[in-house]
């Protein structure tokens, strides 16, 4: 599956946390510095909202078609 690869990669030289949908948004992405996002259609606003420290939001997989673009240039 392509998730554990990118999970294994970066695993090697870095501390990941894989989101749970079950858990709160916020508490998660309290105190981060990237955001792996695999294809783009999972990251939400609510999300964006909660990742103030994130200094990267990095999408995997081709075209912005499932990305609100827009919404995130404000």
């Amino acid at each position: 599956m392509f998730g554990d690869e990118v999970v294994k990669a970066v695993t090697k030289n870095h501390e990941i946390t894989v989101f749970d949908h079950e858990s709160d948004v916020a508490s998660q992405f309290t105190g981060i510095d990237v955001v792996i996002d695999l294809g783009g259609s999972v990251g939400t606003r609510e999300m964006l909202h909660a990742a103030t420290s994130a200094r990267l939001w990095q999408v995997l997989g081709m075209g912005l078609d499932h990305f609100d673009l827009d919404y995130w240039r404000e």
